[in-house]
């Protein structure tokens, strides 16, 4: 009887620890989760800086909009593609990492590189876009 009992009370004890054991793993995933949600999100909003006083797209263009504070005159298709870009951002990263650590690309795809420290993953085609409409970005705004 002295061995049942002491056997129940280790697989018990055994049975809580590993209760602990999976809750702090959860808790250590969880936050691994969070800084690397952060991390995406500071790539994804870096701070510009203030835009021009005279901004307003000349007709048809509109912003751009790859951050708040991105008043690059595009077409309306070129700004709801940034949109869906940032939406699919951390989506396209590999999540193995790579050269580039969490920021490298899925296969196919490159940064875009509005500005400096852009890491949204795109096709080769947007991100030649983007750099075509920043060189365009002067004869596009209204005076």
């Amino acid at each position: 009887m002295a061995d049942s009992t002491s056997d129940n009370w280790l697989a018990d004890r055994l049975e809580r620890l590993r209760g602990v054991l999976t809750s702090a793993t959860g808790v250590v995933v969880a936050l691994a989760a969070l800084i690397t949600a952060t991390i995406g999100l500071i790539h994804l909003w870096p701070t510009l800086p203030a835009p021009a006083q005279a901004d307003k797209c000349k007709a048809p263009y509109v912003w751009r909009e790859a951050t708040p504070d991105d008043h690059v005159c595009v077409t309306k298709a070129t700004h709801e593609k940034t949109l869906e870009d940032n939406n699919l951002a951390l989506s396209r990263r590999d999540t193995r990492g790579g050269n580039y650590g969490a920021d490298t690309c899925q296969s196919g795809y490159v940064w875009r590189d509005i500005f400096e420290g852009d890491h949204v993953c795109v096709t080769p085609e947007t991100r030649d876009q983007a750099a075509q409409d920043n060189r365009d970005a002067p004869n596009r705004i209204e005076r």
